[in-house]
């Protein structure tokens, strides 16, 4: 029986081990394996691309289950939006803290708001953490620019003035106005409202009501193309909107015009041929109404959900019933509301006195 000899030749293998030997004496010895696998990485960091390896960890993590189809979403739109744009090329071995400051001073002085940069740095950092635990990178640059990162005043929200909103609505299209009004009286997301159907609305002893159990969104695929989801809200809140009796009078009016026949899965809000809005096409409708209704450009459409929590809150709701009502996770989130409306206490403290009826004068 023959076997491959692991050498050459006899001075291949007096070579070999003399290369060892030396290892052995300065103490810088591994085996031949880890060796081999520095090497790879060594490789891996100056050839492979940032975006690829982001890329491909947003992907792994779908493919997983450890992000929600809507999350995979989102950190797409990140990436074609935040890190496309400033690092094409980028090796992982450039991938340096004075890169990454680089690439924060580019995306700070975007359009973007605050959020969409902290959420863009909080992505990039859980990448880059993932290659330094698989040893690619020796550190994380996004971790050590902590301390550098420029200042980005807090942008305050903007919530449309009752006449802004009047305004936007008599601004929209026609085909659009129920769905506008519809947003700043329940805070119903975008993509809760592009998924309404016939079946969602419900009439129960009088009362009228939307239920709230699917959304669209759109998944950005690497091509430019996009590909549509039907998901469960965000957080998963399934809930039940109730509905003021006007409201509801523009929603029947709006189903009445703009719905053929009546089977339960029509779409409520379509395009004029009759197909489910795309969110690029409803985000082009609204700038054109707000253009039209002469008001600020920092007004978009999910302010209209921070009109309809604000008024909620004004009208003395709960924590707990904003949360049921605009489908929140957790109570912080509801509290803004709740401290938008402060200075309302003395009102509140008006009508929660005047509900109770005078004070019981005694006799002496």
């Amino acid at each position: 029986m023959h076997y491959s000899p692991t050498f050459r030749s006899k001075g291949h293998a007096h070579a070999w081990l003399e290369k060892e030997e030396r290892l052995i004496a300065v103490g810088g010895w591994t085996s031949p394996k880890s060796r081999r696998a520095k090497e790879q990485l060594e490789k891996q960091r100056k050839s492979v691309l940032l975006l690829d390896f982001a890329l491909q960890k947003i992907e792994n993590r779908a493919k997983a289950g450890e992000i929600a189809q809507t999350t995979q979403a989102n950190y797409l739109t990140l990436y074609e939006n935040n890190f496309a744009p400033f690092l094409t090329g980028v090796t992982l071995e450039q991938w340096t803290v004075e890169r990454c400051h680089d690439w924060w001073e580019e995306l700070t002085s975007s359009k973007d708001t605050l959020t969409t940069h902290k959420r863009s740095a909080e992505l990039l950092n859980s990448i880059s953490e993932d290659a330094v635990n698989e040893g690619i990178l020796k550190e994380n640059p996004v971790a050590k620019l902590a301390g550098r990162k420029k200042k980005v005043p807090h942008k305050e929200k903007v919530i449309p003035t009752p006449s802004e909103f009047r305004a936007l609505i008599a601004a929209a299209s026609p085909r659009y106005q129920a769905a506008y009004w519809l947003a700043g009286t329940t805070g119903l997301r975008r993509n809760e409202i592009l998924e309404l159907r016939l079946k969602d609305l419900e009439t129960v002893g009088g009362a009228h009501y939307l239920r709230i159990s699917r959304q669209v969104v759109w998944n950005k695929k690497g091509n430019g193309k996009s590909e549509k989801l039907i998901t469960p809200p965000k957080n998963n809140r399934l809930r039940r909107v109730a509905l003021d009796h006007q409201t509801f009078e523009v929603l029947e009016r709006h189903i009445e015009k703009y719905c053929e026949g009546n089977s339960p899965e029509q779409l409520i809000f379509t395009t004029s041929a009759r197909k489910q809005v795309h969110q690029s096409s409803w985000g082009t409708r609204f700038r054109d109404a707000r253009a039209r209704a002469n008001i600020s450009e920092d007004i978009t459409f999910h302010s209209l959900r921070h009109l309809a929590g604000t008024t909620y809150a004004q009208s003395g709701a709960t924590i707990k019933e904003i949360m049921d009502r605009l489908g929140h996770s957790t109570p912080q989130t509801a509290m803004i509301y709740q401290h938008t409306a402060q200075g309302r206490e003395e009102s509140l403290a008006n009508l929660v006195a005047e509900s109770l009826g005078p004070f019981p004068e005694q006799e002496n």
